[in-house]
Order: structure tokens, then C-alpha cells, then sequence
């Protein structure tokens, strides 16, 4: 999966406030790529436009799990795998729904690998 075509999809979708963002997003191995949030709309550049209003920096797995859904930004950003430069323009960026605040799936129970193959439901059992 691209994560241009990703952050695309995103900006046709969006319907950005009367707020305005300026998104680099500092990919390690991918392209250096802006989203651009302005005057109503969103779109999404090759480099870095402009001056930005939020550094985001990741690897592009990181990224695209945590836009599909597979793995937390919450987890992400503790682990130190998905920063941001703003914390306050961090907040707005997952209230638009660029970056989802939780999974697709968070009322799953999380998996882990399974040694046999496949994954497997990691089921908590109550303290004692």
C-alpha cells in the first residue's frame, strides 16, 4: 500500500474546519510528503510545503497501521514509534480523523503471534 495514495484518500475525505494545518510527515523509508489543510480543503503534496504547523515523524509501517486501524497511536507514540512535534496541533490532527485515535477494532481483544501460526486472542484472566 502506498502511503501517498493513503494520506490522499484521507484529504478527499476530510472536511477540514475553518482551521488551517500544515502536516510534514517525515517517513522513514518513504517519501517526504505535506498534508495540506486549508481554506476548506485538503490536499496532499510531494515534499515539504510551506511551513509546517506539526512535524510528524514514523516509519511507513508504523504509519499505515495506525491509519488502518492495526495498532494504536496511543501505543505508537508511547513506544516512540510515531511522534509529533505539536502536541496541541497533535490533538486537532486526530479529531479530524487524519490519524484515528483508536483502532478500527479497540473492543477486540488484543492478538499476539501464535507459534503454530496465524495469531491468537490473548485472553486476560482476573488477578488472584
Amino acid at each position: 500500500m502506498n502511503v501517498r495514495t493513503v494520506l490522499s484518500d484521507i484529504a478527499r475525505r476530510l472536511q477540514p474546519g475553518p482551521n488551517s494545518l500544515v502536516l510534514h510527515f517525515d517517513l522513514r523509508g518513504g517519501p517526504k510528503l505535506t498534508l495540506l489543510v486549508a481554506d476548506g480543503r485538503a490536499d496532499v503534496h510531494d515534499g515539504w510545503v510551506g511551513e509546517a504547523t506539526c512535524r510528524i515523524r514514523s516509519s511507513v509501517q508504523v504509519l499505515l497501521d495506525v491509519i488502518d486501524g492495526r495498532r494504536l497511536a496511543s501505543l505508537a507514540i508511547i513506544a516512540g514509534d510515531l511522534m509529533f512535534s505539536d502536541l496541541t496541533q497533535m490533538v486537532q490532527v486526530m479529531e479530524l480523523g487524519i490519524i484515528p485515535m483508536q483502532a478500527q477494532h479497540a473492543y477486540d481483544a488484543p492478538r499476539c503471534a501464535n507459534p503454530r501460526g496465524g495469531t491468537t486472542r490473548i485472553r486476560y484472566a482476573p488477578s488472584t
